[in-house]
């Protein structure tokens, strides 16, 4: 499973489908999702939208983008589902986590 977390950080910029992550580890896709359930504890969609987020977090501190451009970066084409699940995970929007964030070196 180190080689589709490598994969996925990769390509975190991108959509990711299960299939890619299946072949990344060498299984089919079917048994793929079966592991990584059981491994994980959570469906493989899930973990990659859960690495998105985090990027989103340190380019929202770090890089002080404009949340549109930390959503391509992150690899959401709409920049209102990317607030939608940010506001999901985080109880706040992706505006309001980078306004109550300390610039970097404070």
């Amino acid at each position: 499973m180190s080689r589709v977390h490598a994969y996925c950080t990769r390509n975190i910029h991108r959509k990711i489908s299960i299939d890619e992550m299946a072949k990344a580890a060498g299984y089919s896709r079917y048994h793929f999702c079966r592991l990584f359930r059981k491994c994980h504890g959570i469906p493989p969609m899930e973990f990659v939208l859960g690495l998105k987020l985090k990027m989103a977090k340190r380019l929202l501190i770090l890089e002080n983008l404009e949340v549109k451009e930390v959503a391509q970066r992150c690899g959401f084409d709409n920049t209102s589902y990317f607030c939608k699940v940010f506001r999901k995970e985080y109880g706040v929007s992706p505006g309001q986590f980078q306004e109550a964030s300390p610039a970097p070196g404070i």
